[in-house]
């Protein structure tokens, strides 16, 4: 059984920003779409994300990811497995942003961060927490084969179709 931690708060929206800024230009050349509020800068982006910040909102946006995620199949999970070659790791961290890139992943923590303002309508935060799980799970692959960014989208967004039948 797979655990799920969520995680949000001031601080951690402070340093999402924090280490957006300085990849805009890698997010710019490979096409990455980012929300940052205007005039967003390492001096002001405390007291932005102060003034931004709805503790019930984020409550609410964890809630639902928590019941999409108890609801999983798990042949998804058996799935991921057998294709990876691997076990899907036993506790999994998902921080809940509404900045920087849609989503990311840290494949030696296990580490998500979901931006649930970026998605699309059709979009529940679930699916980028399966779509960075994935990333998660083939990381090896990608390193081992050396893919380069568009390579590595193409590769994740395949498995997800694959493993979720769509």
């Amino acid at each position: 059984m797979v655990n799920l931690k969520i995680q949000f708060g001031r601080k951690q929206e402070v340093q999402r920003i924090l280490a957006t800024l300085p990849r805009l230009d890698w997010y710019k050349k490979h096409n990455v779409f980012v929300l940052l509020p205007a005039g967003i800068n390492k001096k002001n982006a405390s007291k932005i994300v102060e003034k931004d910040f709805n503790e019930a909102e984020y409550q609410a946006i964890a809630k639902e990811l928590e019941e999409d995620f108890n609801k999983m199949p798990k042949e998804f999970f058996l799935k991921l497995e057998q294709r990876a070659g691997k076990k899907i790791p036993e506790n999994i961290t998902a921080m809940l942003t509404k900045y920087g890139c849609g989503g990311s992943y840290n494949a030696d923590t296990n580490w998500i961060i979901i931006n649930y303002k970026a998605r699309k309508k059709e979009n529940k935060p679930i699916y980028c927490l399966k779509h960075e799980l994935i990333h998660i799970m083939l990381e090896d692959e990608v390193q081992r084969k050396k893919l380069n960014q568009e390579e590595k989208e193409d590769l994740v967004n395949a498995v997800f179709d694959e493993i979720t039948g769509l």
